[in-house]
């Protein structure tokens, strides 16, 4: 009882995912700051015409759980000395939601062309 306390109060790593156009890519960090490990998941970016890019929502969470399981094992990590989990994500991208927590549309990718974007964008509005 005593080791697994000791476990919880000290957690030495941060894990960080960067979710990013192609993939995520998750870093682990000690309490130094220093680089631990690293490791890309990919996903698929689909352009179903000229100057639009779209993402499954549900691919950048596979994405994140997959690359932390590998990230951890790879590093020889438990999750109990994870202290913090951090997210970044690409920017200008729009995710239809409804009512309950799930998508309800393909993301629309900020490397669409910026003039089509808003306009499918405003759809969902």
């Amino acid at each position: 009882m005593i080791r697994k306390l000791y476990y919880v109060l000290t957690m030495p790593y941060i894990l960080a995912h960067d979710l990013g156009t192609t993939g995520n890519k998750t870093n682990l960090f000690d309490e130094t700051g220093a680089l631990v490990a690293s490791h890309l998941e990919t996903y698929d970016v689909s352009y179903p015409q000229a100057g639009w890019a779209e993402q499954d929502p549900d691919d950048w969470w596979r994405a994140v759980c997959a690359s932390s399981r590998a990230l951890l094992a790879q590093a020889k990590v438990h999750t109990v000395d994870v202290a913090a989990v951090t997210f970044s994500g690409q920017m200008m991208g729009v995710v239809a939601m409804a009512h309950h927590p799930s998508a309800t549309s393909q993301a629309v990718c900020r490397c669409a062309a910026s003039c089509t974007m808003p306009s499918r964008a405003r759809k969902f509005l």
